[in-house]
């Protein structure tokens, strides 16, 4: 279970991510108003960089009160890397693929 500052900092960076949503931006955009690189705006959205000076200039460029950080994200975040296949168990198994040696 994360610690409760980790769980408040990705919540931040989500609510980041969900009210630049909300005003039509892409990360780029986002980036662009901000004056910083792409990989900065990234990084606000997973909770690092965020600073209370970056926080206003973000509520600023998003036109939201910096409270609005905080409150609750209506998303979790996944975990990085590609999803999970998900196995029904209706679905049958694949045939084990045979192996021919060669020679």
């Amino acid at each position: 279970m994360p610690r409760l500052d980790e769980a408040i900092v990705t919540n931040v960076g989500l609510r980041v991510a969900e009210l630049r949503e909300a005003q039509g931006l892409t990360q780029t955009g986002l980036a662009e108003l901000m004056g910083v690189e792409l990989r900065n705006a990234q990084r606000y959205e997973l909770g690092a960089n965020l600073t209370l000076t970056t926080l206003v200039r973000l509520a600023r460029v998003l036109n939201v009160q910096p409270a609005a950080f905080f409150e609750q994200a209506s998303r979790v975040r996944r975990a990085a890397g590609r999803p999970r296949a998900t196995v029904h168990e209706s679905s049958p198994s694949p045939a084990p693929r045979s192996r021919k040696r060669a020679r």
